[in-house]
């Protein structure tokens, strides 16, 4: 609708001071067609062109007995959508659609010749921005957990059961017991 791409709009613009996420270039309006009148305009956001969706991306498996160029890649990509999460959150923003494939990928090869991947999140359709007084209640879900901040599952390290808290800030936890 149109409502919905106004606000896609809007939050677009409030996120092109930050490298994590796809600029925004030209909004176009395409009317209906003459033989058919009861038929709405379309509306088209066009973006900086990515080369891949996170789901697509190539990626090289071998090893060679030091870090894994994956390993490496992982902690990098990581690493950018934590910042691009932390603004969105700093500016009381939530995605709320946070998946692979809204998450873009440029691959260009470094100095050294290793592929240097940048990564951007788009779709902010389903987006919202938190009022600036809401209510510390109102924060808070159903669950306890705090409101667009996402639940991290911890191992208990004498129980084979998980538990559930409220994360304070994006954590990365890529093995039981380790965040960084």
């Amino acid at each position: 609708t149109q409502k919905a791409m106004k606000r896609e709009l809007s939050l677009l613009k409030k996120c092109a001071s930050h490298p994590g996420f796809v600029a925004f270039e030209e909004f176009v309006i395409v009317p209906p067609k003459p033989d058919a009148p009861s038929m709405d305009s379309k509306y088209y956001i066009v973006m900086e062109r990515m080369s891949y969706s996170l789901l697509k991306a190539p990626v090289d498996r071998i090893s060679r007995g030091r870090p894994s160029y994956i390993e490496i890649t992982t902690i990098s990509v990581a690493k950018q959508l934590i910042s691009a999460v932390r603004f969105l959150h700093t500016n009381r923003i939530l995605h709320r659609d946070i998946k692979p494939e809204n998450v873009l990928v440029n691959i260009a090869k470094s100095k050294t010749g290793h592929d240097t991947w940048t990564v951007k999140l788009c779709d902010l359709g389903s987006a919202r921005v938190l009022p600036k007084k809401q209510k510390k209640k109102d924060l808070f879900d159903e669950n306890g957990n705090k409101s667009g901040s996402p639940s991290v599952h911890r191992m208990n390290s004498t129980e084979s059961e998980y538990s559930t808290s409220p994360s304070p800030s994006p954590t990365l936890v890529l093995k039981a017991g380790r965040s960084y």
